[in-house]
């Protein structure tokens, strides 16, 4: 059967009348008019009203958008409308009510107008004399209806079409779900492994790979106090592990290539330094050498002891010789 709940916030007056007041819904040439009633003692509309809006009064938490009565309807399939009889209406009726706590107030009845019968159950907003509140979350309604369909296929097997396995178009839905959810990942796992193949083929080192991974608008993520590269996340947004898309040992291998590349750089750059500096202490050996050659001529030079004292006497006598000869010629 299908099982729908509704909500009034007032009007049960106005419920009741709907429920019993036009008789062509009541009863057919084969079925009379059906009254369920429970934890209501009185038969006449106005005074089932009364009991109904007298228990409202030992709510024990009272607020203006409290719910005054719960209409449940309970509907069975056109296609197995002459198998329905007063007997079972009674009987569903009497299971759901013990199911939804029949610790409350109940009243109501069957009809048979449309080219289905349904029936009809008021149920009070509070359980009776006590005030507690009725009010069923969406799981335990689920599970109530689930609870329902059980019992209907035990009882009542002949009713094979008046069972629409409640929670079926849910599960269907969160499958559906699950599946386009799985879609979507794999769609993007697939255009992620694309971009990562063209960019690795490209890459000539960890940090050029990474590079040209951002370019497209995917971004690395990292993980533990060593800050290790741990996936790549998908535009930003969904994470996919290396392990999860076969690229962990082609990582490790460009690590492997840029720490090879950067020692080579390290060593040339050393053997530049150490170059320069031979040379620097090359050309200052160079420089002392030179000095000292010069040094080592000038002392090489022999010098005749007085010889420098002789030279300045002859150039004195000279003198002198010339000054005697202007002499005779005066």
């Amino acid at each position: 059967m299908i099982i729908k709940s509704l909500t009034r916030k007032s009007g049960t007056r106005q419920l009741l009348n709907y429920l019993f007041k036009k008789e062509e819904k009541l009863f057919t040439n084969k079925q009379k008019p059906i009254v369920i009633r429970h934890n209501v003692r009185t038969r006449t509309i106005d005074k089932m009203a009364k009991e109904f809006d007298k228990n409202e009064t030992y709510r024990l938490r009272k607020r203006v958008d409290n719910v005054k009565v719960y209409h449940t309807i309970l509907s069975f399939s056109n296609k197995d409308k002459e198998l329905i009889t007063e007997k079972m209406i009674k009987d569903i009726a009497k299971q759901y009510m013990k199911l939804r706590d029949d610790k409350n107030l109940f009243v109501g009845t069957a009809h048979f107008d449309k080219n289905h019968v349904h029936i009809h159950l008021l149920m009070s907003g509070v359980k009776y004399l006590t005030g507690e509140s009725n009010r069923l979350s969406r799981a335990q309604f689920h599970q109530l209806k689930l609870s329902m369909d059980e019992y209907q296929r035990k009882k009542f097997p002949e009713l094979i079409n008046s069972l629409p396995r409640h929670g079926r178009s849910k599960e269907k839905t969160e499958k559906n779900i699950q599946i386009n959810r799985a879609s979507s990942r794999l769609s993007q796992k697939e255009t992620l492994i694309k971009t990562l193949e063209s960019v690795y083929s490209k890459s000539k080192s960890l940090d050029d790979f990474l590079d040209k991974l951002r370019s497209q608008g995917h971004e690395p993520y990292y993980r533990g106090k060593d800050q290790r590269l741990q996936g790549i996340k998908f535009e930003g947004e969904r994470k996919f592990r290396l392990t999860t898309i076969g690229y962990q040992e082609k990582v490790a291998q460009l690590s492997a290539m840029q720490l090879k590349e950067e020692k080579t750089l390290s060593e040339l750059r050393d053997l530049r330094e150490s170059r320069t500096s031979g040379r620097e202490q090359s050309d200052s050996r160079e420089s002392i050498s030179s000095e000292k050659d010069i040094e080592e001529k000038n002392e090489g030079v022999e010098r005749i002891p007085g010889d420098d004292i002789e030279k300045e006497n002859q150039m004195e006598e000279d003198n002198e010789q010339i000054t005697d000869d202007n002499d005779d010629l005066v």
